[in-house]
């Protein structure tokens, strides 16, 4: 357990942005929240990818895309489980800079 206590943390944060965040953004607009859940989701990948040294980090996009489908039915409607490969691409994206940031 204290091996992985990096990328658990990261998990539960994933995991409020996606469950808390939406309840906190409920008098902004949809497109302005899921741009701020994508921004949160990428530079949570930075922090992630940065401070773990554990090679289970490479499975915080999947994590990602996966935590935000229990979300669709509660939050949205089903047009909204496309996001879910948005999600996975920005984390993505984080862990690819936060490693090449991390040897520069």
């Amino acid at each position: 357990m204290g091996k992985y206590k990096r990328e658990l943390i990261v998990a539960l944060m994933q995991l409020a942005i996606f469950w808390l965040l939406p309840l906190a953004m409920l008098k902004v607009s949809p497109m302005s929240a899921v741009l701020i859940m994508l921004m949160c989701t990428l530079v949570l990948a930075v922090y992630a990818a940065r401070l773990s040294k554990n090679n289970i980090k490479y499975v915080l996009p999947l994590f990602a895309a996966v935590m935000f489908l229990p979300t669709v039915p509660v939050y949205y409607n089903s047009s909204a489980l496309i996001h879910a490969l948005w999600y996975f691409v920005s984390s993505a994206a984080g862990m690819a800079a936060g490693m090449l940031s991390k040897k520069i």
